[in-house]
């Protein structure tokens, strides 16, 4: 079977634009991010709250300026969004931003995990701001409850959020703490 030579034409133009971004050192960092010893990693799926855990660690390790949308990049930046040469550059230790699922080589991991019918109401009203789905659409929801226990009980968060803040903060290293950045 023979493809169609715009077809060809199309992929080869694809491979040859990202081999220039990887030549050109403007590849976008994502999966293929340098990895340092002292990185942190915030990492969640999409829609559990990374971001609100950006703010919330952002402003605990850079007092001297509050964390807004404005600012929030540089001071805790997504790995997608940034060349693996930007990156690199970025003051160590660095906390990132990721939404990838498990990798071995990111050295700590603070792991943000949200109840899924929570993340799926959010999802539904992101894609709706977003114009993605028309206001009021009509979703007909099929649910399989599992007869696994949860490891994180959905009801009163007090005393998972204490213990989990705490351990988030061990996570962090000792060099955010210092005097001149607390």
């Amino acid at each position: 079977m023979t493809q169609d030579p715009r077809e060809i034409f199309r992929k080869a133009t694809q491979i040859v634009a990202q081999v220039g971004l990887v030549l050109t050192g403007r590849q976008i960092a994502g999966r293929n991010l340098t990895v340092f010893p002292d990185d942190v990693f915030l990492t969640s799926y999409p829609r559990s709250g990374n971001t609100w855990t950006r703010f919330l660690i952002g402003n605990l390790v850079y007092q001297d300026e509050p964390v807004t949308f404005a600012n929030i990049e540089t001071r805790i930046p997504e790995i997608y969004f940034q060349s693996d040469r930007r990156m690199r550059a970025l003051p160590r230790p660095r906390i990132l931003k990721s939404h990838e699922c498990f990798q071995p080589h990111y050295p700590r991991i603070i792991y943000i995990v949200r109840d899924p019918r929570d993340v799926a109401v959010s999802f539904y009203h992101h894609n709706v701001k977003a114009g993605n789905i028309p206001d009021g659409y009509r979703w007909r929801v099929s649910l399989h409850v599992s007869s696994r226990p949860s490891l994180i009980p959905s009801g009163d968060p007090g005393p998972i959020m204490s213990s989990d803040s705490s351990r988030c903060a061990a996570t962090i290293p000792a060099s955010f703490c210092s005097a001149t950045r607390i």
